[in-house]
């Protein structure tokens, strides 16, 4: 990580405050959670639910690595996974076939939830011309109001989803934010396109407290295992015949062209050095093996154009647009309005505080918002 993040900082042993808070929270929930005592436990809650139903736990998949060895796990380990896809309409010939070749072998269900493509085509052109970093945002959280509202109407308490230390754990606000703020990105749409979003089921703020008291769950199953990235990709291969991907989220077409060419030309953000990052604090890459290849682009120059074509074609965009937004003023969330004094519970000790008190009382969850006080108790840390 470098300073193209502006709320990085660095200790006197030169650590970055991400690579600092991502040992902590490691130290502190992969301690709790990464053995077989919790590893049972979890599987036993989740097998006792919803005893009368033919699912105990819905799977998001996308068609990479981390969703589909959830999925295999998740059967491997005796649950009653109900597979859900969310097509914003920009999936990959590879993401399709992963997804049909995993599904048949486990002989697992599949619930696709078809996004509106006309409302969720204004809402991504909206966040293009918003000048901000976060036009991932809508899908990200139309993928988790998916997966709440299926649960919900299946009667499971339960979400497993890929997130892990292993390969994840850095990602600065400021460069993405806004996949649970609806408001935000309701915000976005309003004051830049102000077309519909009523065929767009998003999750306000009441709904996502709302589901949390009822009981809904997401778990990162990824961590209560020993998860190794390169070994997951070898089974999915020989087990299913799973292909991987050029870069990490490229399932998606779209995600493909906004992380490797639109955030590296228009904002200088290059995510590789968040992944390479998380790969490097946990021994798994040399500093100067991970500097080697951010040298090269993060976008292919020979497709470059048709990719930049197919993007522009899809969205109806010309090209005279194109070359506007990528030249217009630079913004952030905060020149929308949002909840972000709430939802950046890490930042907001009068909101940790509460949620510490729910989960004594046991209103919430134990394991509930782990992650926001980990990184709080890290921040205190670095003084």
């Amino acid at each position: 990580m470098d300073t193209t993040d502006p709320e990085i900082y660095f200790d006197e042993l030169g650590n970055c405050n991400h690579c600092n808070q991502l040992e902590h929270e490691k130290k502190t929930i992969l301690r709790k959670l990464q053995n077989q005592t919790a590893l049972k436990n979890l599987i036993t809650e989740i097998s006792n639910s919803n005893l009368n139903g033919k699912y105990n736990c819905v799977v998001g998949i996308s068609g990479g690595t981390d969703s589909c060895f959830v999925l295999h796990s998740a059967v491997k380990l005796g649950l009653k996974p109900l597979a859900v896809h969310v097509d914003n309409g920009w999936n990959s010939e590879v993401a399709v076939s992963n997804i049909e070749k995993i599904i048949k072998k486990l002989d697992v269900d599949l619930h696709t939830e078809v996004l509106d493509w006309a409302q969720f085509k204004n809402l991504q052109r909206a966040f293009l011309r918003s000048g901000t970093k976060d036009c991932e945002v809508p899908t990200d959280h139309l993928i988790r109001a998916s997966l709440v509202a299926v649960a919900k109407k299946y009667g499971i308490k339960y979400s497993l989803n890929g997130r892990n230390y292993s390969t994840e754990g850095i990602m600065p606000v400021s460069w993405s934010y806004g996949a649970i703020d609806w408001k935000y990105i309701k915000s976005v749409n309003k004051i830049i396109d102000g077309s519909r979003l009523d065929k767009l089921n998003g999750m306000n703020l009441f709904s996502q407290i709302t589901s949390v008291f009822q009981g809904m769950k997401s778990i990162s199953l990824l961590i209560y295992i020993d998860f190794d990235k390169e070994k997951s990709m070898e089974l999915l291969s020989e087990k299913y015949g799973w292909q991987a991907y050029t870069g990490k989220h490229y399932e998606s077409l779209y995600t493909k062209w906004y992380q490797g060419y639109y955030l590296f030309k228009k904002f200088g953000v290059d995510k590789r050095k968040a992944h390479l990052s998380v790969l490097i604090c946990n021994g798994n890459m040399s500093r100067e093996r991970a500097l080697a290849e951010l040298k090269t682009l993060p976008y292919d120059i020979k497709t470059e154009q048709i990719e930049n074509d197919y993007i522009k074609t899809k969205l109806e965009m010309r090209q005279s647009e194109v070359d506007e937004l990528m030249q217009a003023e630079n913004k952030t969330y905060v020149d929308y309005p949002n909840n972000s004094l709430f939802l950046n519970g890490a930042k907001n000790k009068l909101v940790l505080d509460t949620l510490v008190i729910l989960r004594q009382l046991k209103i919430l969850p134990s394991g509930f918002a782990d992650r926001a006080i980990a990184q709080h108790a890290a921040k205190k840390q670095d003084g």
